[in-house]
């Protein structure tokens, strides 16, 4: 049998050289090494850091939209309220000035009736006043042609279509 002794072993001596070089590696890199993993650590935290800051922002963002949304729908209730209440104001102050230009009408059409019948009854009463006379004088002639005149009874003959005349103007 052999010996072999571990410094004759290969492997030993490249575990030793293994072991060596992690060792410095290790005390030689640790340094950069952490220095790199912290930046990269670093990195992480402001790109989570910014998402958070970018998440409040559209959080932010979406608050103001739906109040923005809410205050405009209020906004065009009160629109179409003010809308309703002017179209219902307007409804009444056109109700209110038909009543007042038909009760205008009305009151000319009465006026205007009353003018007419006025005028109808002055004609019916100056027609009758004519008829009767024009039947007076009439009369009153054949009663001066058989001699029944006096000369009171020839100036109311003559004086009969003056009087109609001066009661109608």
């Amino acid at each position: 049998m052999h010996e072999t002794s571990l410094l004759n072993d290969t492997m030993f001596w490249y575990a030793i050289g293994a072991g060596i070089f992690f060792v410095l590696a290790l005390i030689g890199g640790r340094k950069p090494m952490t220095g790199w993993l912290d930046s990269e650590i670093d990195k992480v935290r402001a790109e989570l850091d910014e998402a958070k800051r970018l998440r409040a922002e559209a959080e932010a963002t979406l608050a103001d939209y739906k109040a923005r949304q809410q205050d405009a729908a209020k906004e065009a209730e009160a629109i179409i309220n003010e809308a309703r209440l002017d179209a219902s104001r307007l409804r009444n102050e056109a109700e209110a000035e038909l009543r007042d230009t038909l009760d205008r009408h009305e009151q000319l059409f009465i006026d205007r009736l009353k003018l007419a019948q006025e005028d109808a009854l002055d004609e019916v009463r100056n027609f009758v006043i004519d008829e009767v006379l024009i039947e007076a004088r009439g009369k009153m002639m054949n009663m001066a042609k058989a001699g029944e005149t006096t000369p009171l009874l020839e100036k109311i003959i003559d004086d009969l279509p003056k009087l109609h005349k001066r009661k109608s103007a």
